[in-house]
């Protein structure tokens, strides 16, 4: 629709002015559209909550050999796996968590519109 526009346009200049921002704008999309199908392999998040495991059975070897309970050390730990986790997997999956990062889509697109 806006090639026909710049085809009837009385001024050649119009073209090259117009085909740049256009192009850009469509690059935007498509790159966006692949970035939103890129995710890390299964093996991965596999590796990720093997390295929970792990860890949470080590800090609780630990934790039961000693003579008393320390609740906030385990409290911590687990606080902190947690956060650590949700981050990761927040960070992977930008519109569907709390995080935003500058570098989202609609920033993007309005820095073509300008």
């Amino acid at each position: 629709m806006s090639l026909a526009a710049i085809d009837r346009a009385s001024s050649p200049p119009v073209a090259a002015l117009m085909v740049a921002p256009l192009n850009a704008m469509f690059d935007i999309g498509t790159t966006r559209n692949a970035a939103t199908q890129i995710h890390p392999p299964g093996i991965v998040w596999v590796m990720l909550g093997g390295l929970t495991l792990a860890c949470s059975i080590l800090a609780g070897y630990e934790m039961g050999i000693g003579v008393g309970r320390h609740w906030l050390h385990s409290l911590m730990f687990a606080s902190i796996f947690a956060l650590t986790l949700y981050v990761i997997i927040d960070m992977e999956f930008p519109r569907v968590g709390f995080i935003v990062t500058a570098n989202t889509a609609p920033s993007q697109v309005t820095g073509v519109r300008s």
